[in-house]
Order: C-alpha cells, then sequence, then structure tokens
C-alpha cells in the first residue's frame, strides 16, 4: 500500500515526546515505516492509521487470528488469546505479586483489560478492580462471561475523578495509543498521591527485537 499526504485513512505525525518531526526510519513492516526520532529516540509508526481506522482493528479476530497459522503478512494480534488462558494467567498472577509488594489492596483500574483475565484475578485477590477496553468483543466477554466492571471506552472518554485510583496498570498497550504521553498524563491525574503504575511494553531496543528486526513479533501486534 502507498501512502500519500491526502489519504484519509492515514496521518503524518511529530514526536509524541518532544514534537520534532525529525525522524529516521527503523524498519518497514509490511506497509509501514516504524521511525526513530533523532531528537529524542522515540520510536513510533509514521505515517500511521488515523484513530478511528485503527479502533477497527481491535475486533474478534484479532484476539484469535488464523494468519498466525499461515504465517500470512497482514499478521497482527494474538493466535488464540483464549486457548492461552492458563499461560497469560499465570503471567498476571506474577505480574499481581510485585504489585502487592508495593502497594495494599484498594482501588485498582486495569487500561487495555482485554478479556478480563487480570482483572479478575487481582478481584479475587481482593482488589477494587475495574476495566476498561475498547475492544467490543472483549469488552462483551468480561463483562457477560466473567461478569467484570469494564467500561467500553478510552481513559480519556471515561472521564474518572482525580485522585480517583490506588493503582493504574497499563499492560501492553501504551504502545498501541496515538497519544501515549497524553495517556500518562491523564493516569496522573487520576492516580492519588503516591499511586503506582505498571506498565509493560515491548524493548525495541531489545537483543530479540535487534536480531528479529521486521520479523519480531512484536512489531506485528
Amino acid at each position: 500500500m502507498n501512502y500519500s499526504k491526502n489519504d484519509k485513512l492515514i496521518e503524518y505525525v511529530n514526536c509524541n515526546l518532544c514534537n520534532s518531526n525529525s525522524t529516521k526510519r527503523v524498519m518497514r513492516v509490511d506497509e509501514y515505516n516504524i521511525v526513530e526520532c533523532k531528537e529524542c529516540g522515540l520510536v513510533y509508526v509514521n505515517p500511521r492509521l488515523r484513530q478511528k481506522k485503527l479502533h477497527e482493528i481491535y475486533k474478534k479476530d484479532y484476539f484469535s487470528n488464523s494468519a498466525f497459522k499461515f504465517k500470512k503478512l497482514g499478521l497482527y494480534g494474538y493466535e488464540k488469546y483464549l486457548e492461552e488462558e492458563d499461560y497469560i494467567k499465570a503471567t498476571f498472577n506474577e505480574r499481581l505479586k510485585i504489585i502487592n509488594s508495593y502497594s495494599k489492596k484498594a482501588r485498582l483500574l486495569d487500561i487495555g483489560c482485554a478479556l478480563g483475565f487480570f482483572l479478575e484475578i487481582a478481584r479475587n485477590d481482593g482488589w477494587d478492580a475495574q476495566g476498561l477496553e475498547i475492544a467490543k468483543f472483549a469488552y462483551e466477554y468480561a463483562t457477560n462471561k466473567l461478569k467484570l466492571p469494564v467500561m467500553n471506552k478510552t481513559l480519556e472518554e471515561a472521564k474518572f475523578k482525580s485522585d480517583n485510583f490506588d493503582v493504574v496498570t497499563i499492560f501492553d498497550v501504551i504502545e498501541h495509543l496515538p497519544n501515549p504521553n497524553g495517556t500518562i498524563k491523564e493516569i496522573r491525574r487520576i492516580l492519588k498521591p503516591n499511586g503506582l503504575i505498571a506498565i509493560t511494553t515491548p524493548n525495541i531496543g531489545s537483543i530479540p527485537a535487534k536480531l528479529l528486526g521486521k520479523n519480531w513479533e512484536e512489531v506485528k501486534r
């Protein structure tokens, strides 16, 4: 796919961290350029899908993508998220242990909670936890199947009160956001004084990323 500056589906953006427009291309994955800001080193996709179009990616097949089986182009999301529930929950249990070592059990918000596995674990552990999830399929699974308190909104749309949460978790989400800097500022606003934010995100500076380049699985998600 060849983009033009007039394409209504895509947009060219400045660095979200320092607002510079000076970049160098790190790699090309399918039709997307992954670039590095020459000023601050932030790595991001540019040009990128506009937010409305980007949200359309997160449908049911994002969590069960048959492309993994055939190694097709357009690989994204997860092969079989539900079938990996035990593995995913084991990872979440380890993360919750770390959170418990830093914070008392109180109010927790999980941003991008997917099907609600971490939320379920946290609530069973005594946390007053709720989630946010923009993918309708995942939101409906979490609310209808697991009976969890999840809102089908972005953080900015949720409009929580200030100083509202003791802990905010955002696992493997921040790299998907169109304005991660703004989201972090909003998280700071809703966190109580001395609150805790727990973030996980792929490290494009890691050895696997450098060795695999455009074949690194994390740039496909």
